[in-house]
């Protein structure tokens, strides 16, 4: 991820689609698996979790999803 995407995307809103994907992660589905479930390719999936990471100002996928228990964004 670069830094000047987390600048621009930092604090935005997930929407439903990233949402899906993040809960997808949180399931400890692998992109394949999450693509295969969404209809969506895997290298799309990582693109979405890209934007997750860095919506939600995270270090990676794992700190992604900690943070997005912790915010009720998941259960």
């Amino acid at each position: 991820m670069t830094t000047l995407l987390a600048e621009i995307l930092n604090g935005e809103p997930l929407n439903e689609r990233e949402t899906e994907i993040l809960a997808g992660a949180a399931n400890g589905e692998t992109a394949a698996q999450t693509g295969a479930r969404l209809f969506l390719s895997p290298e799309t999936v990582k693109s979405y979790r890209k934007r997750v990471i860095a919506k939600l100002g995270a270090r990676n996928g794992t700190h992604a999803v900690a943070l997005a228990l912790r915010s009720g964004l998941l259960r």
